[in-house]
């Protein structure tokens, strides 16, 4: 299993599990940011971070923004495929799905990022629309994940 850590901006301590990294928020956010090319999160949100299996550095991060209570917006970023097993998918669906009580998971991702609406699709997203003219340099794809649908649930 790869390593996930995840904190929270009050600063506590990271915990490893595995190879996931929780109670590293702000960390996991500013990575996983600085990947999509995106304004660091603000208010509200949480993150799950992903070591490579010499637990020295995050190879991938999940952070989860946006929560209405129904929904939580997930925003993925890796810089290996190495971090998709299905143990790691598990805990990240677990968080929005069983911790969050989220009925859907919702996901943008830019039109012309084609290895990004493969791997949304590969997870069971599903295209619900089009934000047009939503990213610098076109259009993004809105993409949605019903609970029921969830496979690694």
């Amino acid at each position: 299993m790869a390593e996930v850590f995840r904190s929270d901006e009050a600063g506590q301590s990271a915990a490893v599990v595995g190879q996931l990294v929780l109670r590293a928020d702000r960390v996991v956010a500013d990575w996983v940011a600085k990947r999509l090319s995106a304004t660091p999160w603000a208010g509200s949100f949480a993150a799950i971070g992903v070591l490579d299996k010499n637990r020295s550095g995050l190879i991938a991060g999940a952070v989860y923004h946006g929560f209405d209570g129904r929904n939580v917006i997930m925003s993925i970023a890796a810089d290996s495929p190495n971090w998709s097993r299905k143990g790691i998918l598990k805990s990240l669906f677990h968080y929005p799905f069983n911790s969050l009580g989220c009925q859907r998971v919702t996901a943008t991702v830019d039109e012309s990022n084609h290895r990004s609406l493969r791997l949304c699709r590969g997870l069971g997203f599903v295209q619900e629309g089009i934000i047009r003219q939503g990213a610098d340099d076109g259009d993004v794809v809105l993409l949605g994940l019903l609970k029921a649908e969830c496979r690694f649930l």
